[in-house]
């Protein structure tokens, strides 16, 4: 889990609570597009394509783009980029 990946990764604490702070936002954003009424499954899709990008590129910042793409257990719930 996150707490393996920030011991083989040697994450500082900062670094962790930021990708667990980058965790919580992201199913708060996700749960709040599917919330919002009057949207279509177009402007949805493409709500939740934005947020991916802005999500993996906050990850990436913390853990570099090797870890990311590698698709660590601990990331399994952030989706790849379409």
């Amino acid at each position: 889990g996150m707490r393996t990946l920030a011991l083989q990764q040697g994450l500082s604490t900062k670094a962790v609570s930021e990708l667990w702070r980058a965790k919580d936002e992201w199913t708060q954003r996700k749960l709040e597009i599917a919330a919002q009424p009057g949207l279509t499954p177009e402007q949805r899709t493409a709500m939740h394509a934005s947020l991916v990008l802005q999500t993996r590129a906050r990850v990436s910042a913390l853990l570099g783009l090797d870890i990311l793409s590698a698709g660590h257990e601990a990331l399994v719930w952030l989706p790849p980029s379409r």
